[in-house]
């Protein structure tokens, strides 16, 4: 299934990263689930079929996959340019 993001605002960034564990205090496996669920919560994705209660169901590599792809977005949405 392909995954693509909605015009993220800062709104969906805010509702994302309320719902975070603290990553140091949280195994990376659990920690990959939660980033995926929050951002099916904050409505992250277009058309997404998927709810949150489910991501426990889907493979470990996609939700790994999908929670480096979700952290990459929220990074480069972060950068600030040098002007």
């Amino acid at each position: 299934m392909e995954y693509e993001f909605v015009e993220l605002k800062q709104k969906h960034i805010e509702a994302w990263s309320k719902e975070l564990p603290k990553a140091e205090e949280t195994p990376m496996p659990v920690y990959n689930g939660a980033v995926v669920r929050a951002a099916l919560k904050a409505g992250w994705f277009k058309d997404c079929k998927v709810k949150p209660e489910e991501v426990g169901e889907m493979s470990p590599a996609v939700v790994r996959k999908l929670a480096e792809k979700i952290v990459k977005e929220y990074a480069d949405l972060m950068k600030v340019s040098p002007e």
